[in-house]
């Protein structure tokens, strides 16, 4: 095979190209497709990194059971107790390991439970609470395995009590005036004309007894008391028919 020289194919320009590390067309060509190539292949493995990291971050958040409603609502106030207590799910739950249960100022034992028919709901009925702040503490299974724990909170208020009504002041009683006791005039004794005495000395009266403390002494005096009179007007009327 006879030797060809190099300047017989390529001009100078190509010849002092190769010799100062220049690649000639096709080796650039293949430089080219094969650094595509490999910026092809580092797009392609940032994109399947992207995709298992967003799958292993975005896989528990889609597998768990989360709260989606409550009622009573967290941190609602009540009046009084509420009769059903319910708790609803954007997720299908195990029933027999889902539930809540009830903590608050006095002993409960209220449970909520699945709700047949609609698992995605957790209900207890028939509820009577006293006041106080109470706590839904629920576990919620989800049906591909995921469980989920966490709680809400609502306050129920003690009642007012009923104003006591006011008695009405009672006027206290205004004593009647006491008329002030007149004292009755008291008759004077009427005077007994004392006949005139006589020449002859009238004999002297005995002293009238004492009066007695008791009754019977009292009935004497006043007989004794009539018979001296009867005497001395005796005397006198018999004294005087004999003057006449």
């Amino acid at each position: 095979m006879a030797f060809t020289p190099i300047f017989a194919h390529r001009g100078l320009a190509d010849v002092a190209d190769g010799v100062f590390g220049t690649p000639p067309l096709d080796s650039e060509r293949m430089n080219v497709a094969v650094a595509a190539r490999a910026a092809l292949a580092r797009t392609a493995a940032v994109a399947v990194a992207t995709l298992f990291l967003a799958a292993a971050i975005a896989g528990p958040v889609l597998g768990h059971a989360a709260l989606v409603t409550s009622d009573p609502a967290d941190g609602a106030v009540l009046s009084a107790s509420p009769n059903t207590i319910t708790l609803t799910f954007d997720d299908d739950l195990a029933a027999a390991k889902s539930s809540f249960k009830l903590v608050g100022p006095s002993a409960s034992r209220v449970v909520g439970v699945v709700t047949p028919g609609n698992p995605k709901v957790i209900k207890a009925a028939n509820v009577e609470l006293d006041p106080g702040v109470w706590k839904v503490q629920w576990t919620a299974f989800s049906t591909d395995g995921h469980i989920e724990r966490g709680s809400i909170s609502f306050t129920i208020s003690a009642p007012t009590p009923a104003p006591t009504a006011t008695p009405a002041p009672t006027a206290a009683p205004t004593a009647a005036p006491t008329a002030a006791p007149t004292d009755a005039p008291t008759a004077a004794p009427t005077a007994v004309p004392t006949p005139a005495a006589a020449a002859t000395p009238a004999p002297t009266l005995a002293p009238a007894p004492a009066a007695a403390d008791d009754a019977t002494g009292s009935t004497v005096v006043a007989i004794v008391g009539g018979l001296v009179l009867v005497a001395v007007v005796g005397w006198f009327l018999l004294r005087r028919a004999k003057r006449s």
